[in-house]
C-alpha cells in the first residue's frame, strides 16, 4: 500500500442528540433501563448535522462510526450515499449502571454520578477505566493506520471514547486540542505529518 505523503487528519465527531428522552427524573434504580434505551435507539430528526460538517464528511477518506445505533444514524445523516465502516473499538466507554439512592435525578445527572465513580474505579462489572483506556489504544492505531491509507478519516462516535482517543493520538504525535467537543455534532480536528509510520 502506497504511503499518503501529505499531512495526515483525524477528525473525532460526537454523534447527533440521541431520540430518548431525558428530562423526566427517575430513581437510580431505572438507570439502566434508560441506558439500554439509549444504546438501542437512534437520533433525534432535529437538529441535522450543520453543513459544514456534511461538507467535511463528504471530503474525508473513509468515515467511521461506533457500532452503536445513535453514531451509525449520525455517519449516514453526514454521508447518505457512501459507505461507513462499523467497528466496536469505537463504542462508548461502559458506565456502571447498578446505581442506588431514594432521590430521584435526571438520567444526565445519574450518568455524571455513575462516570464519576467509574473514573474513581467502580465498574459495576462492566468495562473498567483500565479497559476502556487500553481500547482507545487500539482504536487509535486503527484511525492511525485509516488515515495513512486514505488521507483523512472522520469517526462518528461518543464523548468518553474521544476523549480518550484523543489522548492516545496526542500522546503518539497527532496536533490537535487537548479535549475533543462534547457537544452534539461537534467536530474535532487532529492532524500528523508522516516521517515515520504514527502510533
Amino acid at each position: 500500500m502506497a504511503r499518503n505523503q501529505g499531512s495526515l487528519v483525524i477528525t473525532l465527531v460526537r454523534h447527533g442528540p440521541s431520540s430518548v428522552p431525558s428530562s423526566e427524573r427517575i430513581r437510580a434504580s431505572a438507570f439502566r433501563q434508560f441506558i439500554e434505551a439509549e444504546d438501542s435507539a437512534g437520533i433525534a430528526p432535529t437538529p441535522g448535522p450543520p453543513p459544514s460538517l456534511r461538507a467535511a464528511a463528504a471530503a474525508a477518506g473513509v468515515v467511521v462510526s461506533s457500532n452503536l445505533r445513535r453514531a451509525i444514524e449520525s455517519a449516514r445523516a453526514l454521508v447518505p450515499a457512501r459507505d461507513i465502516v462499523m467497528d466496536a473499538i469505537f463504542r462508548e466507554a461502559s458506565v456502571p449502571t447498578d446505581l442506588w439512592g431514594p432521590v430521584r435525578l435526571r438520567p444526565e445527572h445519574w450518568g455524571v454520578v455513575a462516570r464519576i465513580l467509574w473514573y474513581l474505579g467502580w465498574s459495576g462489572g462492566g468495562e473498567s477505566f483500565a479497559e476502556a483506556r487500553e481500547r482507545a489504544g487500539v482504536g487509535a492505531a486503527r484511525l492511525a493506520e485509516l488515515a495513512y491509507a486514505h488521507g483523512s478519516v472522520m469517526l462518528v462516535a461518543h464523548g468518553i471514547i474521544d476523549l480518550f482517543l484523543a489522548r492516545q493520538l496526542r500522546r503518539h504525535g497527532w496536533s490537535g486540542p487537548r479535549f475533543p467537543g462534547f457537544a452534539n455534532w461537534a467536530s474535532t480536528r487532529y492532524s500528523y505529518r508522516p516521517g515515520s509510520a504514527p502510533l
